[in-house]
This record gives C-alpha cells, sequence and structure tokens, in this order.
C-alpha cells in the first residue's frame, strides 16, 4: 500500500485521509501550520453575511471556519461561489443550496469568467470569506465592475514545527500539499537529513503556482491534478502498475 503524507491543515487532513483509504493509499496526516480562528471576525459574520449579495468561499478551510456561526436559514437562496469543486462540496455538505465554482480551474481567474455575476446588480455586495491575507485579483477584478467588495478574515495561518520523526518513520512515497505558503513552511522547518529524501518524492497539487513553489524548492516529480480525489489517486496508481 502506497503511502501519502497530508501536508494539509489537520482540520481538512481528516477528509483527505478517508479518500486515501477509499483509493486503497495510507495516509499521513502531517500539518505544518496551525488554523487560528479571529473570534472578532466570526461575531461579525452573520450580519455580514445576510447583508451581501453573493458571498465568495476562498477555500474548504475558510468554510469550516466560518460557516458554522451562521444562521442555517440564510443559507438556502444566496449565491455562494466556490474557488473550486473541493470548497462547492464543503459548502452543500453545510447546507448552501446554491452553490457555483468552475467547472475547471481552482483559483480567482477561473471564478471571475462565472456567469453569475452577470445575474449580480452592477453595485452588488460581495463578501470574501477567507484568512488573513491573500490574493486581491478577484476583489480587484469586481470593484473594477462597480460592485462592492469586502473581506471577512475569519482565521489565520500559523507556523507549526511538525514532528519529523512521524515523517521519517512513514517513509512517504508521495505528499498532498495545497497552498505556496504551506510548501514554504514545510522545508524551511525540514531537519537537512530529510532535504534530499523529501525532494525525491512525488507531490501532488492542484494550481501551477504552488508547483512552482515546489519547483523552487527542488521538488522534481509534481502531478498536477484538479481534484484531490479517488479517482486521481487511483488513476496513478494504475500508470505506476503500467511502468
Amino acid at each position: 500500500m502506497p503511502t501519502i503524507l497530508l501536508v494539509r491543515p489537520a482540520e481538512r487532513a481528516a477528509a483527505d485521509a478517508l479518500i486515501c483509504e477509499a483509493a486503497g493509499w495510507r495516509g499521513v496526516p502531517f500539518s505544518v501550520l496551525e488554523i487560528v480562528p479571529d473570534e472578532t471576525q466570526l461575531a461579525a459574520l452573520p450580519a455580514r453575511y445576510e447583508a451581501a449579495d453573493a458571498v465568495f468561499w476562498v477555500s474548504p478551510t475558510a468554510v469550516q471556519a466560518g460557516i458554522g456561526v451562521i444562521d442555517f436559514a440564510c443559507l438556502s437562496e444566496k449565491p455562494n461561489i466556490a474557488v473550486g469543486r473541493a470548497t462547492a462540496d464543503v459548502l452543500r455538505q453545510a447546507g448552501c443550496m446554491t452553490v457555483y465554482s468552475p467547472e475547471k480551474g481552482n483559483d480567482s481567474e477561473a471564478v471571475i469568467r462565472l456567469p453569475v455575476w452577470q445575474s449580480l446588480p452592477c453595485n452588488a455586495r460581495v463578501l470574501i470569506v477567507r484568512g488573513k491575507g491573500g490574493r486581491t485579483y478577484l476583489a480587484q477584478a469586481l470593484s473594477g465592475r462597480g460592485m462592492q467588495v469586502e473581506f471577512a478574515e475569519v482565521y489565520r495561518r500559523e507556523p507549526q514545527t511538525p514532528d519529523w520523526q512521524v515523517f521519517a518513520k512513514a517513509k512517504p512515497d508521495a505528499v498532498w500539499i495545497a497552498s505556496a505558503k504551506t510548501v514554504r513552511q514545510f522545508f524551511s522547518s525540514m531537519p537537512d537529513e530529510l532535504v534530499q529524501a523529501a525532494k525525491s518524492l512525488l507531490y501532488f497539487t492542484h494550481h501551477p503556482r504552488i508547483a512552482e513553489a515546489l519547483q523552487q524548492h527542488g521538488a522534481a516529480r509534481i502531478e498536477l491534478i484538479q481534484q484531490f480525489d479517488v479517482s486521481n489517486l487511483n488513476r496513478y496508481t494504475e500508470q505506476a502498475d503500467e511502468r
């Protein structure tokens, strides 16, 4: 059974581990960033959500951090726009009925092409739910169309030093990693004696920017996937068997 290191927030690693199990892989959670809720932002979120004409969620982590404070009755009809399919799935699981996400792509450039924006008034209020910091591409594009854009930064990411003995004992064949910031923290906190082994692993990620960050840290085997799911893991296993 191949082993994959899940370099993901603890809140996401459990779901990813179930995907691995279903695909016949052993998933090993290995978080290098801690998700810390911003209680002030969360307290204000229900009113801001209700006042918005549409809400954009930047990641599954953003949904998990923020959706629990919102009145379930508010979730049914408001347009909830997701950066990709994984985020859309978490929104639907939380009870959101009107969810939009790109068929292809997992970034703001794909989101801005969604037809849903054309259905909103030109001065629509759009709330972007995310962690502290991040890209401003979508906000700038929507503002350019006359929309009023606000951010709800409901959590922050704090570096944490993982137990690198877990990495050494797991002897992973692959790594699943989903943000450039996580890539930087993963390699910067790594003991020198593990760097060469880490560079030789296969890395799954879902965006070219993250792949570029991996390349900058010396990773040579990178597999770009639309989504971390059973079909993609099975496809790789079949390709490996053929080789």
